[in-house]
């Protein structure tokens, strides 16, 4: 097939991008710049019931019944814009009905307008891929970790100040029916906050259903959300949506600016009326559900740029919760590290107690744009490649998580040095949590050049409390002084 269509050098396609086509579980067709098909891959014959090579060189309006303005790639040649996944009903000539996600994408060649490109994926398969993603996931067996299902407020790692007054906020909402709205950066532990609200509340016994809103295509979002009737598309079953499945309990909306604004009014509508209608239905059902959801980004500025609208915003964000990312919850980090190596201790048979000094200053130094996320997966990384017989975790072990190429190793070495030298009366045999806080204290000092007051601000604490804890360590703070 590839070597009769010689018309895709004209628009500038390589013989290997054709094979990566062929290769592809959806259909693919490219087009010329006045619609006629110059390629055709054996999942789009398949999807169409077609001969491809009764299709090739002819006009897209004489393979499909379709005119200029319904056909996606025509419209894509006719904009010079994408259009992404747009739910689209068609019919070939041999009279076959298809209902699709299409997506369509004009090709260029020196700014002039050369020809387009279009994938196609039968709807009834990406849907039928999704439902069985979910029922595999209620079969996976639960994790041993207390935050895998069930979450209470006390599983949440909060030493830090901000961190712990976003709990104090949140457990405010627990007994309450109001809209709760988590705002953090991914990897904040929004999910847990969702969780933790839902199961130490009346609502505890009824379900708990989440869905990230940037991870659906659109077509199928509203679907999941409010189920369908059969006969509503080709394909389309009876099956209920996410709101009756979470009907008394509470349903968590993951990363809600990224639900496609034409979905918004519907999802505003049932939070009102507390009813909704299935696709294709007309008989409204009544539902109890409260909604949780979160944004990764400020909700203003989401509403500013048009990817949330202020109604719905006013809706589900009637109580803020405001997470704060890694970088600004230090003090958080040790703790945290030593679930993790307890946690994956047990997954790999080894019995590692800690980091050395210089790895625990690196740990402390990076700024994790990946928030708790990252750092578990920095000591997994770790821990994957230590000697089984190792009991602690060194810069060398954290080479294949952490960049420390770009890093200033000599420097932590350092910092690990003013650590001990800090308290050298300290006894061998100190508590661990009294040598890593003093570690902690240690490095902030040293970034402040020994001003308490910017050292108490980084991590977060009051003065007071810094000063306090500073001389119940006996940490010298002039040791710092430059």
């Amino acid at each position: 097939m590839l070597h009769n269509t010689p018309k895709l050098h004209n628009i500038g396609f390589s013989q290997f991008l054709l094979c990566l086509f062929e290769h592809y579980h959806e259909g693919v067709l490219v087009t010329d710049q006045n619609g006629i098909l110059t390629y055709y891959n054996k999942a789009m014959a398949k999807l169409d019931g077609l001969d491809s090579q009764n299709v090739l060189g002819r006009s897209i309006t004489d393979i499909y019944k379709l005119d200029t303005s319904q056909s996606i790639t025509l419209t894509a040649l006719r904009l010079a814009r994408p259009i992404i996944n747009q739910p689209h009903i068609y019919q070939t000539v041999g009279g076959k009905l298809v209902n699709s996600i299409s997506s369509a994408y004009p090709i260029f060649d020196k700014n002039v307008l050369v020809g387009a490109v279009c994938t196609v994926v039968d709807y009834s398969v990406l849907e039928a891929n999704y439902s069985k993603s979910q029922e595999k996931a209620k079969v996976l067996p639960k994790s041993s970790e207390p935050f895998s299902d069930v979450v209470l407020f006390e599983d949440i790692i909060a030493n830090n100040e901000i961190m712990r007054n976003a709990i104090d906020t949140a457990k405010k909402t627990v007994f309450k029916p109001s809209s709760v709205m988590l705002v953090g950066e991914t990897g904040t532990g929004k999910e847990l906050f969702a969780r933790a609200i839902h199961y130490s509340g009346q609502r505890a016994t009824g379900p708990f259903l989440a869905i990230n809103c940037a991870l659906m295509p659109s077509a199928l979002l509203e679907g999941i959300l409010f189920g369908t009737s059969k006969g509503a598309f080709t394909g389309a079953l009876d099956k209920p949506g996410l709101f009756e499945l979470a009907n008394g309990g509470t349903l968590f909306l993951d990363e809600l600016n990224f639900m496609p604004m034409d979905l918004q009014p519907k999802l505003l509508r049932a939070l009102q009326d507390r009813k909704i209608r299935r696709i294709g239905s007309g008989e409204e059902m009544a539902i109890d559900v409260r909604i949780i959801s979160s944004i990764n980004d400020s909700p203003f500025k989401a509403i500013e740029q048009g990817s949330m609208r202020s109604d719905l915003f006013y809706r589900l964000g009637v109580v803020m919760v405001y997470l704060p990312p890694l970088r600004d919850r230090k003090d958080d980090i040790v703790t945290l590290l030593d679930r993790f190596v307890k946690k994956f201790n047990k997954a790999l048979g080894y019995h590692v107690n800690g980091f050395s000094s210089d790895a625990l200053a690196a740990l402390l130094e990076h700024s994790w744009p990946g928030n708790v996320g990252e750092l578990e997966h920095a000591v997994e990384a770790a821990m994957n490649v230590i000697e089984p017989t190792d009991t602690t975790i060194n810069l060398d072990h954290l080479k294949s998580a952490i960049p420390l190429g770009k890093l200033n190793i000599a420097r932590y070495q350092e910092l690990s040095l003013q650590a001990q030298s800090a308290n050298p009366s300290a006894d061998e045999d100190m508590d661990d949590d009294y040598a890593r806080e003093i570690a902690i204290l240690s490095k902030a000092l040293q970034k402040s050049r020994g001003n308490v007051a910017r050292a108490a601000k980084s991590l977060a604490y009051s003065p007071q409390r810094l000063h306090y804890r500073i001389k119940k360590l006996g940490v010298s703070v002039s040791t710092f002084k430059r």
